[in-house]
């Protein structure tokens, strides 16, 4: 927790009004405010200082220790030491040795209004709770969008990458600095973003004009009170009036908790404390993100640095499976998510994050597969069993049920969404209208639709809605675009999916072909295809699964992220990890094919047998479009033999010149599941540089706090807490 908490503390700090001051102990607040409660090293954190990190922060630490003494302690030492860290990094910006960009300065003023936003929404609920304008559970369109699920997509930024360095003529492994930069997006809104130092290229900042507190009320009146219309709908009349309500209790909560600290009753200035309160937590929060920065930009990680960690894990993995092979079968279908289900509770077992060999003499093959999942209707569902009991009572056959079942459900057969893709591609080249494509689409598919809602990237339900036919019809064109991207042929047609494609030019991998034909480089282009077809597959996982087991982001309490990895893994002869039949036999059928990205659409069906009668279930029975991931094979032939060493490894590479970076390039080429964004390469080496950043700042930290001698005033805290 040491480098994340102050980015965690701060920011539920920040929105949550209440913490301007503190209710939690009004009897003592104004007599004892500026009582001592801890004092260190020249820092003294006063009682109500106390109070209001006791508020924020005490639950974080319990939830860390279980056990009320070693949480308060924790608690002091945190808020000691944050302003030890403080007077630091203050004393750096003095020195230049840190410094805030322009770009950040806004950028804390953007995220100072958005905190306060957040504060008036909360108040806004009230004031129409209280108006009884409670939510509105109609089918409106207007209705509000809503989060569906805490499974959000982040993408995937690389902390390091292989570099050429031409003054020493060698391959090396380089940390990517991060600037923040500031642009106008296609809506003419500002928006910031950080990149790579090398994406910001020329970027500079020194003409931008900074923000002050003026930005923040100018904002609030534009997104509350409309200040820039003369005339006001009548919807709009009303969110302004809710709007100036919220602000006048927020203010007033504000002037309550300040009450008896002798400060002014002046709306304005009162609102002003408060927006300057969280526009100084947000800044102290960079200043010491910037001192942890300072203190850790000489770390340097060797090729040999992270080939060694690597070859320690596979000769772990191989020393586990040696001992028990079948724990290689639990390990592998085992998702992070499920190894860590307990979070801090529990104790985490071994996951497929922790296989990094593969034995042998396994007596089967093992592949990944991913998809996206449809759910049919409980109406759809109900219709299904009561087909299937008719069928068995009357003694129908399976034809007559296949004819009888999609009179149910859609109709997903490749026809139909050939017919789709074609229709799609009229309406993009505007040779009908909207109108045309909806009467045409409905004449296609039929009447049994099936509704597919899209989410964003931050995981709202929005407006957007389509027939799974559309979906997949959609997601079908997309593959195929960058299929003819790489492989298609200058004048050559090409037919995907039923859809005739002429390429106006030669393909990526066709043009290297043509060229130089560097086997390397061929190889890569390879990976690049399977990746690019990968990542658009997984964009429509985001958007669209209803299974967010598949959702491989994950979203914290706290609002960090961590990788489930939940690709589907089994294997070719027994091991199925208990799939839906049908899925088991689609997998399977994909391994055999042996196209890495190829897919398919089907009707997953999850039969389940109790007291003799077959009911479909409805957990697990939806349509599935399944991509073939790739088989589950050692990285590297040295393995094979049970050779773990780095001279063994790098004997692999050297016809290629330089073998420690070959062997690094295989390892960043090595996705971890092909729809997982992140490489072996990027797995390895952030462990490593996470584990030298941590004791870099621990050094920090320890030589900060050394001999410290808290002095806390336990008849205080007593008289606090209990």
């Amino acid at each position: 927790m040491k480098r994340k908490i102050f980015t965690i503390l701060a920011m539920i700090l920040c929105v949550c009004f209440c913490f301007a001051g503190c209710n939690l102990f009004p009897e003592n607040k104004v007599a004892k405010a500026n009582q001592t409660v801890v004092s260190a090293g020249g820092v003294t954190i006063t009682r109500e200082e106390f109070i209001k990190g006791y508020n924020s922060y005490y639950s974080t630490f319990y939830n860390q220790y279980r056990d009320s003494e070693k949480a308060t302690d924790a608690l002091i030492k945190y808020l000691v030491s944050k302003e030890l860290y403080l007077e630091d990094a203050k004393e750096m910006i003095e020195k230049g040795e840190i410094t805030i960009s322009k770009t950040e300065q806004n950028y804390l003023w953007k995220q100072t209004l958005e905190a306060i936003l957040t504060n008036i929404e909360s108040f806004e609920e009230d004031v129409k709770k209280g108006l009884g304008l409670g939510e509105d559970n109609s089918e409106d369109e207007d209705e509000e969008i809503k989060q569906e699920t805490n499974f959000i997509y982040t993408p995937f930024d690389k902390q390091a990458e292989i570099k050429f360095n031409k003054d020493t003529n060698e391959y090396e492994i380089v940390v990517i600095k991060e600037v923040l930069i500031s642009k106008i997006n296609e809506e003419g809104q500002e928006e910031f973003e950080y990149v790579s130092a090398e994406e910001a290229g020329s970027y500079n900042d020194s003409n931008l004009e900074l923000y002050t507190i003026e930005y923040v009320y100018e904002n609030i009146s534009l997104e509350k009170l409309f200040s820039e219309k003369a005339t006001l709908t009548d919807e709009e009349s009303k969110a302004k009036a809710i709007s100036m309500e919220a602000l006048r209790r927020y203010v007033k909560q504000l002037e309550t908790n300040e009450d008896g600290k002798g400060l002014s009753k002046n709306t304005k200035e009162i609102f002003a404390r408060e927006v300057e309160r969280i526009y100084e937590i947000l800044k102290d929060n960079l200043l010491i993100n910037k001192l942890y920065e300072q203190k850790t930009k000489d770390i340097k990680v060797s090729e040999e640095d992270v080939l060694n960690l690597y070859l320690s894990k596979v000769q772990a993995s191989y020393d586990r499976y040696l001992e028990d092979p079948d724990v290689f079968i639990k390990e592998l279908t085992k998702t992070v998510g499920s190894a860590n289900s307990m979070g801090s509770y529990g104790t985490p077992g071994n996951c497929v994050e922790d296989v990094f060999y593969i034995p042998e003499d396994m007596e089967e093959n093992f592949f990944f597969v991913t998809h996206i999942v449809i759910n049919l209707t409980d109406v759809q569902i109900q219709k299904i069993n009561e087909l299937k009991q008719r069928c068995e009572a009357e003694g129908k056959d399976e034809e007559y049920y296949k004819t009888e079942l999609y009179k149910i459900i859609p109709d997903m057969s490749e026809n139909v969404i050939s017919k789709v893709i074609d229709l799609q591609f009229k309406l993009e080249d505007e040779t009908i209208t909207e109108q045309q494509y909806n009467e045409k689409l409905l004449e296609i598919i039929g009447e049994k639709l099936l509704m597919v809602d899209e989410r964003d990237d931050e995981g709202y339900v929005t407006k957007d809605s389509k027939t799974i036919q559309e979906m997949v019809a959609s997601l079908y064109i997309e593959l195929d675009e960058i299929y003819v991207k790489y492989y298609g042929e200058k004048g050559n047609p090409i037919t995907l999916n039923g859809h005739n494609y002429t390429p106006t030019e030669n393909g990526i991998i066709v043009s290297e072909k043509n060229g130089e034909n560097n086997k390397l480089k061929l190889e890569q282009l390879e990976i690049d295809y399977q990746n690019e077809r990968a990542d658009k597959f997984n964009e429509y996982i985001y958007k669209y699964s209803k299974d967010t087991g598949t959702l491989q982001i994950q979203t914290s309490y706290f609002g960090t992220t961590s990788e489930n990895w939940y690709l589907y893994a089994m294997g070719d002869g027994e091991t199925d990890n208990s799939f839906v039949e049908n899925f088991v036999e689609v997998a399977r059928d994909l391994f055999k094919n042996g196209e890495v990205t190829a897919y398919k659409t089907f009707l997953m069906e999850n039969w389940q047998t109790s007291n003799g009668v077959e009911t479909l279930s409805s957990q697990s029975t939806a349509y599935s479009t399944m991509m073939y991931a790739g088989q589950i094979n050692n990285l590297f032939e040295s393995f094979n033999d049970q050779k773990f060493t780095l001279a063994d490894l790098l004997a692999e590479e050297t016809a290629n010149g330089n073998a420690k970076y070959y062997s690094l390039q295989k390892m960043d080429q090595y996705r971890l599941g092909l729809t997982m964004n992140k490489t072996l390469f990027d797995l390895v080496f952030e462990e490593y540089y996470q584990t030298m950043y941590n004791e870099a700042i621990q050094v920090y930290e320890d030589e900060t706090l050394k001999d410290l001698n808290l002095k806390p005033n336990k008849s205080v805290i007593k008289d606090l807490i209990g």
